[in-house]
């Protein structure tokens, strides 16, 4: 779908823009496959080949300060939103996970992000973003819910030498408590940090970076269906040490122009959960 959008530059270091744009949400083939995959005796997933796609309308109105400051106001409807929805099986009592197309939702926010620099060493980005949701189920037993929710990153970069061949990086995100879909969530948060080192003119880089330091990223979420609460418990083991060597063959002068294939978006329809 088109996007419509319109600039307004004040002077060389102040910008205003406004955009609107209509996006459509195609299901993920997993969420399609009909095959039932049991998680226990009394409980099984299956997914829906009849799910519908989800349109969103967009409206952002944002200002910019050079590269350092943006700020934005947003407000967005999705309509045929859809949701891993269970219900028990009245017969043999067994519990069913299921994607339908269940809720219509309203989001409205506001986004701001800073960068600086307050030492030669450091560089630094902070973001934040607080934004009320409407959730208006479009199924009968889906309980109605509404709420404010935030979520705040802080991103550094560390220069520990003169030569700039060792860098380090500090990333802290949290996420409050709040409404997801048609689920109320617990607040989730992760700390990263990595070290990077470049050697024979930056053409060799060693890289050392740990994920999910502290085993944080827990999710912990309820929802009220035909009047029965259902509580999940995720944990995706995202605590990892990662060690990257990498070298740079070739003249970097040369130019080149990345192509991008006309199936992108079935590309990232077809990858995982």
């Amino acid at each position: 779908f088109p996007t419509f959008y319109a600039t307004y530059q004040l002077t060389d270091n102040h910008v205003f823009s406004w955009s609107y744009g209509r996006r459509i949400s195609r299901p993920y083939y997993w969420q399609l496959n009909p095959s039932r995959f049991y998680l226990s005796l009394y409980s099984y997933g299956e997914g829906n080949p009849f799910l519908q796609p989800s349109f969103t309308d967009n409206i952002e109105w944002s200002y910019t300060y050079k590269s350092l400051f943006s700020t934005s106001l947003y407000m967005s409807h999705t309509q045929n939103e859809r949701s891993q929805v269970s219900w028990i099986e009245p017969i043999s009592t067994t519990q069913v996970f299921k994607f339908l197309n269940a809720f219509t939702e309203y989001s409205y926010g506001y986004n701001t992000s800073i960068s600086f620099r307050p030492w030669p060493w450091l560089e630094n980005t902070t973001s934040a973003d607080i934004y009320y949701t409407q959730i208006k189920p479009t199924l009968q037993g889906i309980e109605p819910l509404e709420g404010w929710r935030s979520y705040v990153s802080s991103n550094s970069q560390i220069i520990c030498n003169k030569k700039k061949t060792i860098i380090a990086e500090i990333n802290f995100w949290y996420l409050f408590p709040g409404i997801d879909n048609i689920y109320r969530l617990n607040s989730i948060y992760q700390f990263n940090t990595g070290i990077r080192f470049l050697f024979l003119e930056n053409r060799l880089q060693l890289a050392i970076n740990g994920d999910d330091i502290f085993k944080t990223n827990k999710i912990h979420n309820f929802a009220l269906i035909n009047n029965i609460k259902q509580e999940m418990n995720i944990y995706r083991d995202s605590r990892q040490i990662r060690l990257t060597i990498q070298y740079r063959f070739g003249n970097e002068k040369v130019k080149y122009k990345e192509k991008k294939s006309g199936n992108e978006e079935e590309r990232k329809r077809s990858g995982g959960m």
